[in-house]
């Protein structure tokens, strides 16, 4: 069971890399002018602020502490595509940047929204026992972020039939403000929730998975 908390606190970072990476470059349209070196720089990134995430937020027992260093690994990990679209992308200057904060934010937001459909899921089952909730949690995790990933790649599919330059930047604002404010509508629509300031994270009858999709444990 404790492989399946690592893996749940690690899954977001393994994911936002490569998944930054291919919105920016297939959904967005504005191309890596060499494609197979920036998916494998994402996902060598992924993998390394994983790995060092693990290393500084578990502690000797096993528990996992969230701490300065997570924020700056994934403060680190975005720089590094920053970094990576300036050099490996034929666009101008000051587009690059509108496009990976703006492409940033959209991304935060679609982690929010599932996170909290994950969690409305999640919370509609009557599941008691200790393994099933965690095979629960777990599955569910999985599924919605691959339901996030399918629907990208749809969008991708969608617009490389029909248009496949770069969604300009009057678009992409408006796409942006479109996003946000359903995220806004959608957390109306959605409960609150509290957060205590210490769990067992081994102890998942005291956890939900908004909690554990937060990452707030102490």
């Amino acid at each position: 069971m404790r492989a399946a908390v690592y893996f749940l606190f690690i899954l977001p970072l393994l994911v936002n890399a490569p998944l930054e990476v291919y919105f920016i470059d297939s959904v967005l349209k504005y191309r890596f002018k060499n494609r197979k070196l920036a998916y494998i720089t994402a996902s060598i990134i992924s993998v390394t602020t994983a790995v060092i995430s693990l290393v500084f937020c578990v502690d000797t027992t096993g528990r996992i502490v969230i701490t300065l260093p997570y924020d700056l690994i994934s403060i680190a990990a975005s720089l590094c595509i920053l970094v990576m679209m300036l050099v490996n992308m034929k666009e101008k200057f000051w587009i690059k940047i509108v496009v990976f904060f703006l492409s940033a934010s959209m991304l935060d937001t679609f982690f929010h929204i599932f996170t909290a459909s994950r969690e409305i899921i999640y919370s509609s089952l009557t599941v008691k026992t200790h393994v099933l909730r965690v095979v629960a949690l777990l599955v569910i995790a999985v599924l919605m972020t691959l339901l996030e990933i399918g629907i990208f790649i749809l969008i991708d599919k969608i617009r490389s039939k029909h248009d496949d330059t770069p969604l300009p930047i009057r678009y992409l604002l408006a796409f942006f403000l479109v996003v946000e404010l359903f995220e806004v509508v959608f957390a109306l629509q959605t409960t609150e929730y509290s957060y205590s300031t210490e769990y067992d994270v081994m102890d998942f009858s005291s956890l939900n998975s908004s909690q554990l999709a937060m990452l707030i444990f102490t």
